[in-house]
């Protein structure tokens, strides 16, 4: 919507157009976008629909590349959006020339135009993903699955938070599902969105590459109806015919169904629920093979997925180049090198009793509760991770916020701790609350490495204080 002289009808009788207009704070233009056309005097309706093709600010204003998609045969009225309370709501702002619409009215917009246009768009069937193999689940996964069904129902009275039901419950679960979560591409965590910084929890991508949008919550979240909107926007974002949101111990899936696909404007999606404490095993069964693998078994065998080795890990950090950085962001890292790396050092992350996962503490200097994402091992003898995405790594400044780090590490008393991107590993070792050591190690650099980390990272080692004299060693 403009206030713009600019003759749509002649617009829509060219392929390409460039216009501009007022370059109004909110904009947030990107190519690719879809813009409708509402005309004002007269008309009163919608009538066209463009795409951005180009644009670029051009003094004080837009200048707009566009190309003609649809001429409305039957034009959308005003009356007839205001006789939609969230359209009528939302109308009301077109007095204001160009701007955003929001996710809720863009759907009923769409879906009226829909209505009154049939054949218009192209009618949209939702597609099941096939899995990350075409063949099928493996049916010798089966007894390996529904062994971990039973296991989960242990959590049900524990106090977890959102990270603590990703790693001891999600995670694991999609990997007895047969997919591989240590391949950030099958399995990538903290997706970006949309240019407004909104990042998905998971993304599945299965062997056609369809994708799979996952919002986890944590196991106490009561009302995951709240969450809903959230998810549903995530799948028009992505095109994701498949949504699922849980908490670990219920799992809700989404087909999503669009008036059209191609606009990212769904109709009311159609779910399916799953409660792992309460619903039978082979209903679970089913509903994860029906959703994740197009309902499809195989009985061709396959290898359980394994955890890299640390050849493996070494071989991946040496390879990072810039061209990974929006792959490793920081739950890339966790996900795929930092905690097959500490399951290498003798550590079971997937144990309560070996790991607790965003643990608050207040800092009085910063007067807030900060978290560090992993303290592992019991009584005196504690190690203490933080994990940073790659980007910190290339990044010209000091960005691994190895100050808010050491805060955490002094207010909670704790005496040894590792910061790192994958590439660059701190190890900070504190006596009498100071810092007393601090050993840097940096994977890009040649000379075998695995020695060194297993002589400060391994297990038995922090267990019994031997990292005091190793740490000592190495900085001297």
């Amino acid at each position: 919507v403009t206030k713009d002289p600019v003759c749509w009808r002649d617009l829509a009788e060219n392929n390409y157009k460039e216009i501009k207009v007022k370059n109004e704070k909110g904009h947030n233009i990107k190519i690719n976008d879809k813009i409708l056309i509402y005309r004002s005097g007269n008309h009163r309706d919608i009538k066209y629909l463009f795409e951005v093709i180009s644009f670029e600010p051009f003094y004080g204003k837009y200048k707009l590349v566009l190309e003609k998609k649809e001429v409305l045969h039957n034009s959308l009225k005003l009356s007839e959006m205001n006789q939609d309370p969230i359209t009528a709501k939302w109308r009301k702002k077109f007095i204001k020339g160009f701007y955003n619409i929001p996710f809720g009215p863009w759907n009923k917009i769409v879906g009226l135009i829909s209505k009154k246009n049939p054949g218009l768009f192209e009618k949209h069937t939702p597609k099941c993903c096939s899995g990350p193999d075409s063949s099928g689940f493996p049916l010798n996964y089966k007894q390996s699955l529904l062994d971990f069904i039973k296991d989960v129902k242990k959590y049900q009275n524990k106090r977890l938070n959102e990270e603590a039901t990703k790693q001891l419950i999600i995670i694991p679960m999609l990997q007895k599902l047969g997919w591989n979560t240590y391949d950030v591409c099958e399995v990538h965590p903290e997706y970006s969105i949309h240019h407004k910084a909104k990042r998905v929890d998971y993304i599945l991508k299965d062997c056609n590459s369809k994708q799979v949008c996952i919002e986890a919550k944590s196991v106490g979240e009561r009302d995951l109806d709240k969450h809903v909107k959230q998810l549903i926007e995530y799948c028009a974002f992505r095109s994701a015919d498949i949504g699922i949101l849980t908490s670990g111990l219920i799992w809700r899936f989404y087909r999503i169904h669009y008036h059209s696909q191609y606009l990212g404007a769904i109709k009311m999606p159609k779910m399916v629920e799953i409660d792992l404490t309460k619903d039978n095993e082979e209903k679970i069964y089913n509903t994860f093979i029906q959703y994740l693998w197009k309902g499809k078994e195989s009985k061709i065998k396959r290898t359980p997925i394994e955890k890299p080795s640390l050849k493996d890990i070494f071989k991946i950090i040496k390879a990072f180049g810039l061209k990974d950085i929006s792959k490793y962001n920081e739950e890339s890292m966790k996900q795929g090198i930092v905690l097959p790396f500490l399951n290498n050092m003798g550590w079971d992350t997937t144990k309560l009793a070996e790991v607790k996962f965003e643990k608050p503490i207040f800092i009085p200097k910063r007067n807030k509760h900060e978290k560090v994402d992993y303290i592992l091992g019991e009584s005196s003898n504690k190690l203490i991770v933080e994990v940073k995405g790659l980007n910190t790594y290339f990044s010209n400044s000091d960005t691994m916020g190895e100050d808010q780090f050491l805060n955490y590490m002094k207010t909670g008393n704790y005496s040894y701790g590792v910061l790192t991107n994958g590439i660059q590993w701190n190890f900070y070792l504190f006596k009498n609350g100071k810092l007393w050591e601090s050993y840097e190690i940096n994977l890009k650099e040649r000379g075998n490495k695995e020695d060194i980390f297993k002589s400060l990272l391994s297990k038995d080692v922090v267990l019994n204080g031997e990292y005091v004299e190793n740490i000592e060693k190495f900085a001297s």
